[in-house]
């Protein structure tokens, strides 16, 4: 089963957290963070990451998840290691902030190709659910 909940009045919530702890204690029950990005979630990533971190992450987006290494390096200037950097501190940011649960993957993920032990790029991919929630937050700057 799987549950999402907002909302609820203060005696509701008492009571639902009364229940959880009891199914909780008797290992019934397993509470596990969500750790998808939402269209929120995405929005709010998407304020805090400095310009050049943005830019990266909207370049993979008009690839439809899949924007090659080298493309990227050329629009960014050469070196991606400060943006991917950026992004990780920015997804870091948001654990602290209370904005996302500790756990939450990063949108954009290094794919190295045929030969991992070269350990440079070949592109950087998004799942297709993440192209879908982080072009809808994006929105306006996908022009």
């Amino acid at each position: 089963m799987r549950f999402v909940m907002e909302g609820g009045t203060p005696e509701f919530e008492r009571d639902l957290l009364a229940l959880l702890d009891k199914h909780l204690a008797a290992g019934t029950v397993t509470v596990l963070p969500d750790t998808t990005w939402s269209e929120q979630r995405a929005t709010d990533l998407a304020e805090t990451l400095p310009p050049a971190t943005r830019s990266f992450l909207v370049h993979v987006l008009k690839e439809d998840g899949r924007a090659k290494a080298a493309e990227l390096r050329n629009a960014m200037g050469g070196d991606l290691r400060g943006v991917t950097g950026s992004l990780t501190k920015a997804i870091d940011r948001g654990v602290r902030l209370g904005l996302w649960p500790q756990g939450m993957p990063s949108p954009v993920s290094v794919d190295y190709g045929e030969k991992p032990n070269y350990r440079r790029a070949e592109r950087y991919v998004m799942t297709p659910e993440d192209v879908t929630t982080f072009r809808a937050a994006l929105d306006g700057h996908l022009s």
